[in-house]
């Protein structure tokens, strides 16, 4: 049962790079580690710490695992986001502009979701309106047709008639009002 959990955990990995997930999870459990054995050396444990993050984000950066090109942007975004929040955190000078913009650093990850749900709002919306556009294209395309075919044997007082009788909306418009 856990193979098939592993397997379909790896189904965005390329191949060949399955052993990505151990190394970051190794990464992960030595950044947990590290501040709880050298509580004494505090110093060299953020030293340490600030190093292993940039050198995470450049190793992913340059070997980006997953198939989808997005998945290594986004992830390779956080990890940079994360380095940088660990190198301004313990820089030892205070000023209120660094701490606006680590603040903002670490706000930084929840706007990602935003964004790629308002990406996906607006490409579902383009395709709605490209598809009813479409329609709307057709039907102006076919009273063009008919205009130009009845026009050349129509008055200029009959023209505008014509073109008045176009603009008035159609029974069935009215229809789907009176049900309500």
């Amino acid at each position: 049962q856990l193979r098939g959990i592993l397997c379909e955990y790896h189904v965005c990995y390329r191949k060949g790079f399955k052993w990505t997930v151990g190394f970051y999870f190794l990464a992960r459990q030595t950044m947990f580690l590290v501040p709880v054995l050298c509580w004494s050396a505090e110093a060299s444990s953020v030293y340490f710490l600030q190093v292993l993050t940039v050198f995470l984000a450049v190793f992913h950066t340059a070997l980006q695992p997953y198939k989808m090109a997005w998945l290594n942007v986004v992830d390779a975004l956080l990890l940079f986001d994360l380095a940088f929040v660990a190198l301004l955190n313990n820089t030892g000078l205070f000023s209120v502009a660094k701490s606006i913009l680590l603040h903002a650093l670490v706000l930084l990850p929840c706007l990602y979701p935003v964004v790629v749900f308002a990406w996906l709002g607006v490409r579902n919306l383009k395709s709605r309106l490209k598809n009813s556009g479409d329609k709307f294209s057709d039907d102006l395309s076919f009273m063009a047709d008919k205009r130009n075919s009845t026009s050349s044997n129509l008055s200029s007082s009959q023209l505008r008639y014509e073109s008045l009788i176009d603009r008035q909306p159609r029974k069935d418009h009215y229809h789907s009002i009176s049900i309500l």
